[in-house]
């Protein structure tokens, strides 16, 4: 066996000690590793910074994106400092699910992999239900379609008439020559 660890989802509880009021506040490991920075100096540059952590410029500026918003620390031009001054109702703060949110790359990804999956799901079941019908209309094969994938999602008709389509073209399906609307397995 392997252990990996994943440090994205790892969490780290920091309590503030510089401050009159005691704050537990739940950060990242990168986190984390950025407000360790400032145990001995109050001022660090944001290039010290990804420096010492080795974290790409995008990442750090992610992770300081949750520490600035909250106040924990402040940004003049190139210079993150420690707020000394920092104050908040609640005396336990979370950051990790404000980090948690996928960036748009991610974002875009994700669903451009959800469709292709669905665009197989739509295929495979169409396959499947005019093996067992070897023939039927339209209307038919979309209605039995959308019965067999609604309990993993809701398909468009038009998701359906493409997936339907890419059948015909790979040869699993063809139309019939005397009424265009009836689809026949070729086996």
């Amino acid at each position: 066996r392997r252990l990996n660890w994943l440090h994205q989802l790892s969490r780290v509880d920091v309590r503030t000690m510089y401050l009159p009021k005691r704050y537990d506040v739940q950060v990242s490991a990168a986190q984390w590793a950025i407000l360790r920075r400032f145990q001995q100096n109050n001022t660090q540059t944001k290039n010290e910074v990804a420096e010492v952590t080795v974290l790409s410029l995008q990442e750090l500026d992610r992770n300081l994106k949750a520490l600035l918003k909250v106040g924990l620390l402040t940004l003049e031009e190139n210079t993150l400092s420690l707020n000394l001054s920092f104050s908040n109702k609640r005396s336990k703060i979370k950051l990790v699910a404000s980090l948690q949110a996928d960036t748009k790359v991610e974002n875009q990804s994700t669903h451009k992999h959800i469709q292709e999956d669905r665009k197989i799901l739509l295929q495979a079941a169409a396959v499947r239900i005019m093996k067992s019908r070897k023939e039927l209309d339209h209307t038919n094969l979309v209605m039995e379609i959308v019965n067999e994938v609604k309990h993993r999602f809701t398909p468009a008709v038009s998701d359906i008439k493409r997936c339907v389509s890419i059948l015909i073209d790979k040869e699993y399906l063809e139309r019939m020559e005397s009424e265009r609307n009836i689809y026949r397995y070729i086996a």
